[in-house]
């Protein structure tokens, strides 16, 4: 029996709300996956509520065997706290992150358990050194 032709290609969904997605996109389709791409470099800005709104229709309509979620560390990094230097610039990154924490990780958050519940497979890349003052991990955030 020729299995390539008995099941369609895997569907790999990446969201990559930093703009920047790494090797995943080409690993997957090494493997056989048909891959789309969900960010910047393809008309996609997750800043934007009908942006989120229409991946968020895509995804319970489409059903996609795997998402697989990158979200910006850039307000996170270690190196955001270094640079805050001033109270005024200690204020701005609190209020970036939490903006970025109820925009974009609450998207992330909606999506994850949306493919989970749909019995679909869903991963969160988040940096080794992203660092969450006051908030949990994202592996906290999304137990399965």
């Amino acid at each position: 029996m020729d299995w390539s032709k008995t099941f369609r290609p895997m569907l790999l969904a990446e969201g990559s709300l930093g703009g920047l997605h790494g090797q995943g996109e080409q690993l997957a389709e090494a493997q056989g996956m048909e891959v789309e791409v969900f960010g910047p470099e393809t008309g996609w800005n997750f800043d934007e509520a009908t942006h989120r709104a229409a991946f968020m229709k895509r995804l319970e309509q489409e059903y996609p065997d795997e998402v697989f979620f990158a979200p910006t560390c850039g307000p996170w990094s270690i190196m955001q706290n270094l640079n805050a230097r001033t109270e005024e610039q200690r204020e701005d990154l609190t209020e970036h992150r939490e903006w970025h924490h109820r925009v974009h990780l609450t998207f992330v958050r909606k999506a994850y358990l949306t493919q989970i519940k749909q019995g679909g497979h869903a991963h969160i890349e988040q940096p080794a050194y992203m660092h969450f003052p006051g908030r949990p991990r994202l592996s906290e955030i999304y137990p399965v």
